[in-house]
């Protein structure tokens, strides 16, 4: 589920929008709505919403400007913004600020469906990048500890206990992203290293006591 937000002075247009999205896109869910700029802000740093729709228009703090805040702070949430000026000028200006695309007033629900449906796309490629990002500054930070950190997971223990190959190798891709992601010009002989490295304490189950991470490699048929 996409949280959305919908960012106008006019009430009427917010629960338009509101309407459109809750009854024709069901993997999307409004949690948020604001009557400005400043007000978006402020509730965006508490509900981190995937999508914003703004105005550009607006009291206190407009559209451009919120796509300006926005963009600095959290990169991650795709923009889309509305318009009733079929000007270049300010669709320019969206632009700069990273908006990822823009839909004139007023609003044709067919043109509003596509460009949603193309920031849904956008939205999960965006937080696939986050997610990313984040597993190598952990990496870098932590180096191969990250890599023990994952595999000694009570999840990763109990889904080797089981059986569970799905969950083992999504624990598996998850280390090997890692490596990938740090640009290691040998990762194969990292995972070796890692492979043959002393028992450590998997859990605390009789099932899995002594387990290796060698042994756990050797079980998984990747």
């Amino acid at each position: 589920m996409w949280k959305v937000m919908i960012v106008d002075d006019e009430q009427t247009a917010r629960l338009g929008l509101e309407r459109i999205i809750s009854e024709t896109m069901p993997e999307l869910i409004v949690t948020t709505k604001a009557e400005n700029g400043m007000d978006a802000l402020e509730k965006i740093e508490k509900r981190q919403p995937d999508i914003v729709i703004s105005d550009i228009s607006m009291p206190v703090m407009d559209g451009i400007e919120l796509s300006r805040q926005v963009r600095k702070q959290y990169p991650q949430i795709v923009m889309i913004m509305l318009t009733a000026y079929d000007n270049f000028s300010y669709v320019q200006q969206c632009l700069t600020n990273q908006v990822f695309d823009y839909v004139l007033k007023p609003i044709e629900e067919d043109a509003f469906l596509k460009v949603m449906e193309k920031a849904v796309s956008e939205a999960a490629h965006r937080k696939q990048q986050l997610v990313h990002s984040k597993l190598y500054s952990l990496y870098t930070q932590g180096g191969m500890s990250l890599i023990y950190g994952i595999v000694t997971t009570q999840r990763f223990a109990h889904a080797v206990s089981k059986g569970d190959t799905p969950q083992i190798r999504e624990h598996v891709n998850q280390i090997f992203s890692s490596l990938i992601l740090c640009h290691n010009t040998s990762p194969l002989i990292s995972v070796i290293a890692f492979a043959i490295s002393p028992p450590i304490p998997i859990a605390r189950s009789p099932k899995l006591s002594g387990t290796t991470a060698s042994s756990i490699f050797r079980r998984i048929k990747l």
